[in-house]
Order: structure tokens, then C-alpha cells, then sequence
């Protein structure tokens, strides 16, 4: 059984800073209503924005992802073009996001699910919601990355191993 809710958040032509996205094309801007769609399965919640700032870097410890500064989430999480995550009994279990310009780059990141709630369908959830965002606001040809832990979740959603065409590159600051 799942329930929908759509909730609509009054503002006027400005999003309130937990939930700014990116820049949007000029004919987003003019919405004067921010959409946030809960959905509620038997036991979870998916709640369309991104977790706050202590529940994000604690699913990205607990997860085996590795640690981000508090203080550097504080200021990337509201800069999202996109984030999800799951609640159950009203604690974060799962959580995902989009980074990029709006336009033309998109990341996915920060793919991350408890490991005691893991093996009952939050991540392919959270891939869901993902993806359905990028197919409402992703123009035509623009390229969407991700660095996949888990290539066979990321495959079920149409993404495909770069090499040998290309190679992935990191670098950590500092």
C-alpha cells in the first residue's frame, strides 16, 4: 500500500534556502509554488529534499561512505538541484541527491542507506524519485554522471560503465 501526498509550499518567486535548487530556465522561475511530494509505503517515508546537515553525515558514516565536514554540508546540502531521503519512524534510513548546473551536468551522489534497513528496495526508491526529477527538469542531451559502488542498481536505471572510452578521476582538497 502506498499513499501520496502533495504538499504545496507557498513563497513568493524565491525558494526558502532548505529547498533551493539550481537555476532553473527562465520559465521555472515564475512558479510561484514549491512542490514537495511525500510518499508514504507501509513502513517509510520518502520526502522529496535533502536530509539536514547531522543525518546527512551520519548515513554517509554508517553507510560505509566516507565522512564529509559538517561545516561544508551546511553550505552544499541547500545548493542541491535535487535531494530525497527516507524516513522510517521518523529517523533518515536512506538518502540520495543531484549536484550540477541545471542544464547540462548533473551527479548523482551521496547514494547512501542504512545498512540495517539495506535489502528492502530504499535505494532503488531513492533512484526512482532521481530519476524522476531529472526526467522533468534535465534538457535534452544533457549529461548525467554518477560513480557507481553498486553497478547493477545504477543499470537498472539505463546508467552504463564508461570504459574503456573514458576513465573517472578524483581528487579529494586539502
Amino acid at each position: 500500500l502506498m499513499q501520496v501526498f502533495i504538499i504545496l509550499l507557498s513563497f513568493s518567486g524565491r525558494h526558502p534556502s532548505r529547498f533551493r535548487h539550481c537555476h532553473y530556465p527562465p520559465r521555472l522561475l515564475k512558479v510561484n509554488f514549491l512542490l514537495m511530494v511525500i510518499i508514504i509505503t507501509a513502513e517509510y517515508t520518502v520526502v522529496q529534499s535533502v536530509p539536514s546537515v547531522e543525518d546527512f553525515c551520519r548515513l554517509r558514516s554508517i553507510s560505509g561512505l566516507s565522512a564529509r565536514p559538517p561545516e561544508a554540508a551546511k553550505v552544499g546540502l541547500p545548493r542541491s538541484c535535487y535531494g530525497v531521503h527516507i524516513l522510517w519512524q521518523g529517523v533518515p534510513v536512506g538518502m540520495g541527491r543531484i549536484v550540477g548546473d541545471g542544464a547540462l551536468n548533473f551527479e548523482i551522489v551521496d547514494i547512501a542507506v542504512d545498512p540495517a534497513h539495506q535489502g528492502r528496495g530504499l535505494g532503488r526508491l531513492i533512484m526512482e524519485s532521481i530519476i524522476h526529477w531529472l526526467d522533468r527538469h534535465a534538457y535534452k542531451g544533457a549529461y548525467v554522471s554518477l560513480v557507481a559502488d553498486v553497478p547493477a542498481l545504477y543499470a537498472k536505471f539505463g546508467f552504463e560503465l564508461v570504459r574503456p572510452e573514458s576513465e573517472g578521476m578524483a581528487r579529494v582538497w586539502g
